[in-house]
């Protein structure tokens, strides 16, 4: 008999082992056997602490009476909290403030939530905690009451929604990794500077909004979802982060596959040799539109403007190295700022130039010109090029390299030693008002100024006692006009004579030879054998 009952006795010992072996969550020195048991049991203040990795068949659900709870659930390093079935772990009820700390809370690829926090008088606090395995259609958090996080990392969870946020009254601390969801035009606060990678996504994405006050690391936040133009951006007079739009104002097309920019320089920057950029709209141009490919720049429409908006007198705004840049339909505002160094410059040779076609310069000012190409073999080819408001002291056209004109161009040109100006093959000249030409003083008479055309009324010479003639379908330095009396009819006009030293001639005595006969508003070349 007193066998039987040390048996027992030992038998009673050993279960009461196991069951004080199996209480992994604690209040104080209380054991518990699982985590629901020690929440029911939790009184304000306490402390639950989770030692070993839990299973929840069924959520904890924390408060709904009429007196506030608040207490803490803390796990050791490492612990691990899983569900077992697709249910929800944390359910925050009314009067209910609960800290969670220090845990890896696991959705085993279930769809529920791992924390809700909905109901009035709840607060939630989680901090130190990890959450993995929730699939790409669960939220993770969803809170619409008051709600602090600091050091929590969601970067597996891919949802959108994976940190759900109702209200204004939710700060963020610390490290944060996660896709957070903000619904209506709800806020969040941060609290200190802030690490991580928060991808921001919005219910309603409206220009101005602010979605994140004090906030002193706006590089940690990226605004995802949203339509293109639309970006974060900081108002640093309050720390508030709000919501920016930039106008898609250039396209890039390529094979049929367009990609759009806020910005013409970014675009411009993007585009590849061959390749042709767009400007959708008229927008401020900050920055130089360098060209060292061959690139087309156009407006989409007729009066896009592009308004210089960069006040370093250092930067041009249109350059083009060593390959052809070509500009067409679009209006350069240079706002009037004074630069000391050309509007256009060309910086390149063999052959490779700029060409700007239907093209207006306002309000230009420069120290050095509009348009400068310095060196011989740099090649600048206009076509309905013109400029108005260009301020007294600004040249136009500096050319030492090789300048085509065709259509109605007005900008003064200043001709260096080396420079030429031709008329292309087909071409004609419209403008109503002569351009203005300054040669080098060195300019020998009866050199060939501007091959390709005869009409020198195009073009209005600043030397003093220099003209310019028609020639072998060219103009040509002259020390006399060629213009006769224009209103009269060329049958009735008395003919002029000169020889091809632009030198006029008695036409009753002329002997054989090559003259070039001028008789009213028409001149043409006759042989006397």
């Amino acid at each position: 008999m007193i066998k039987n009952l040390l048996t027992a006795a030992a038998f009673a010992l050993l279960a009461a082992g196991s069951a004080f072996a199996q209480q992994t969550v604690f209040i104080g020195e209380t054991g518990y056997d699982n985590l629901s048991d020690a929440c029911a049991a939790a009184k304000e203040g306490d402390v639950i602490k989770v030692t070993a990795n839990q299973t929840l068949s069924k959520r904890v659900e924390i408060g709904g009476g009429d007196t506030k709870i608040a207490y803490t659930i803390q796990g050791e390093d490492g612990v691990k909290i899983t569900r077992d079935a697709n249910n929800m772990l944390f359910l925050l009820w009314k009067n209910s403030n609960v800290t969670i700390k220090n845990l890896i809370l696991d959705g085993a690829d279930y769809a529920s939530k791992a924390i809700e926090n909905k109901n009035n008088g709840s607060k939630l606090v989680v901090e130190d905690c990890s959450f993995v395995n929730f699939p790409a259609t669960a939220q993770v958090i969803q809170t619409n009451k008051e709600a602090s996080f600091k050091n929590i990392d969601m970067s597996t969870c891919e949802y959108s929604q994976a940190l759900f946020v109702g209200n204004s009254s939710t700060t963020l601390a610390g490290e944060i990794k996660c896709n957070l969801y903000i619904e209506n035009q709800y806020t969040v606060t941060q609290d200190g500077n802030l690490t991580g990678a928060v991808n921001v996504y919005l219910q309603n994405v409206a220009t101005n909004r602010v979605v994140v006050k004090n906030c002193t690391t706006p590089d940690v936040y990226t605004l995802c979802g949203a339509s293109e133009g639309y970006s974060f951006k900081l108002n640093e007079a309050n720390n508030e982060l709000f919501v920016d739009f930039a106008k898609n104002v250039a396209m890039i097309d390529v094979d049929g596959t367009q990609k759009y920019y806020t910005s013409v320089v970014d675009a411009f920057n993007a585009a590849e040799d061959d390749q042709t950029v767009v400007v959708l709209e008229s927008c401020d141009l900050t920055g130089r539109l360098l060209g060292e490919k061959t690139i087309t720049l156009k407006g989409a429409t007729d009066g896009i403007v592009l308004t210089r908006t960069d006040n370093n007198s250092n930067n041009l705004m249109i350059e083009s190295k060593n390959r052809t840049l070509t500009v067409q339909n679009l209006t350069f505002d240079c706002n009037n700022i004074n630069i000391n160094k050309p509007v256009v410059s060309i910086h390149n040779n063999g052959g490779s130039g700029i060409v700007l076609e239907n093209v207006k310069f306002l309000n230009a000012k420069s120290s050095v010109g509009l348009i400068v190409a310095t060196a011989a073999g740099r090649n600048v080819s206009l076509n309905n090029v013109t400029a108005e408001g260009t301020d007294e002291g600004t040249k136009g056209i500096v050319m030492a390299g090789n300048l085509s004109l065709n259509g109605n161009n007005n900008i003064p040109v200043e001709l260096g030693e080396t420079g030429t100006i031709s008329v292309p093959e087909g071409g004609e000249l419209t403008n109503e008002e002569p351009i203005l030409l300054t040669l080098p003083e060195t300019t020998e008479l009866n050199s060939v100024v501007v091959n390709g055309t005869t009409d020198y009324d195009k073009f209005e010479l600043t030397n003093t006692g220099r003209y310019l003639i028609p020639v072998d379908g060219n103009l040509v330095l002259s020390d006399h006009k060629t213009t006769g009396i224009e209103d009269v009819t060329v049958e009735n006009a008395p003919a002029e004579y000169y020889n091809l030293s632009g030198m006029r001639v008695n036409g009753d005595s002329l002997t054989p030879g090559v003259y070039v006969k001028r008789q009213g508003t028409k001149t043409v070349k006759v042989y006397v054998k």
